[in-house]
Order: structure tokens, then sequence, then C-alpha cells
């Protein structure tokens, strides 16, 4: 994925990194969960969600930062190839 400036190389980067790592990260507390049998360990299910909260609010903080660091026709430039590539809008767009 390429930028329309170059001197936004980095944080398009960046940017794919940290909402790839969003993506993995949702996807593994989800199956993390699935595993837990909510009518036995009710108490472990409810303290396991609370912790993948917290773990997807600071990369979802790390994903919004970049994006709104980048300028909007970059923003835009990057949902494009995004969508190109997975087919699907990154998380922040």
């Amino acid at each position: 994925m390429q930028p329309i400036n170059q001197k936004y190389k980095t944080a398009f980067k960046r940017l794919l990194n940290a909402d790839r790592k969003y993506i993995d990260l949702v996807d593994a507390n989800d199956r993390e969960l699935d595993t837990i049998d909510y009518a036995t360990n009710t108490g472990k299910y409810y303290r396991t969600v609370e912790r993948h909260e917290r773990a997807d609010h600071k990369q979802w903080d790390k994903v919004y930062s970049i994006w709104h660091d980048l300028p909007t026709r970059e923003q835009k430039e990057f949902t494009k190839q995004y969508k190109k590539q997975y087919g699907y809008t990154p998380v922040a767009s």
C-alpha cells in the first residue's frame, strides 16, 4: 500500500500494522471467550471480557491516533487500497 504523498509512507505502514493487530486481537479474544463455559464459569467469563475490552480499547486508541495524523486525502487513499486488498474498510474509517 502506497500513500499519495511519500512523506506519509511510515504512517501508512504503522496504520496498516496497527489495524491488522486490532483485527487479530479481536478475533483472538472472541476465540478465547468461546472456550469458556458461561454456565459454570460466569465470574471467569466476565473477568476475561473486561480484560479483553481494555486490550481492545488500548489498541483501538493506537489505530485511531495514527488515522487522525493523516490528512483526509491520505485517509481516503488508505481506505480505498485497504478495501481493495482485504475486501472491507479499515476499522478507523
